[in-house]
C-alpha cells in the first residue's frame, strides 16, 4: 500500500522488493488490476541488490531477519547491503516493531546517520511511557 500511495502522490520509478514471491505477485496483481505502474521483484536482501535507490523503505524485514537463527550475521549483512544501495543523498526509513528508536541507532551508527524519527501512538503502562513501534529516518554516512 506504501508504493500505490506513493505513486498517488506522483511519484514514478517505484519498486517494490519481497523475499516472498506470493507478495510479490500478490503485490503486482493488485497493483495492476488498480491501474498502476509499479514494478515488483523478488530478491533476498542478504544477496544485495545490484541497484541505487533514493528511498529505501523497510516495513518488517530487519524484524524479520533479527528474529533469524543467525540473527546478528544476518543483520549485518542487511545494513551493508542497504548501505550499499544507496546514493549520497538516498533516505532509509526503517519501520520496527521488535526495536526502539535508541536500539535502531544503536545497530545502523556505523553506516548512517539519523535524519529524522517519525512519531508514533504512544501508550503508558506501570508509570512508563512506551510505543509499539518505532520509525526512523537514516541518511548514508
Amino acid at each position: 500500500m506504501f508504493l500505490i500511495e506513493l505513486s498517488n502522490e506522483g511519484y514514478t520509478n517505484l519498486l517494490g522488493v519481497d523475499y516472498s514471491q506470493k507478495a510479490v505477485e500478490l503485490s503486482r496483481k493488485i497493483a495492476n488490476e488498480k491501474g498502476y505502474n509499479i514494478s515488483y521483484k523478488r530478491a533476498d536482501i542478504l544477496e544485495g541488490l545490484k541497484c541505487t535507490f533514493k528511498v529505501i523503505h523497510d516495513k518488517g524485514t530487519y524484524d524479520a531477519i533479527s528474529l533469524s537463527e543467525n540473527a546478528r550475521d544476518n543483520r549485518q549483512k542487511y545494513i551493508v547491503n542497504v548501505h550499499n544501495m544507496m546514493s549520497e543523498d538516498s533516505f532509509f526509513i526503517i519501520t520496527s516493531c521488535n526495536w526502539t528508536q535508541v536500539e535502531l541507532m544503536e545497530h545502523f551508527k556505523e553506516h548512517f546517520q539519523m535524519y529524522q524519527v517519525i512519531p508514533t501512538p504512544t501508550f503508558k503502562f506501570g508509570g512508563k511511557e512506551g510505543s509499539v513501534v518505532s520509525i526512523c529516518v537514516f541518511k548514508k554516512l
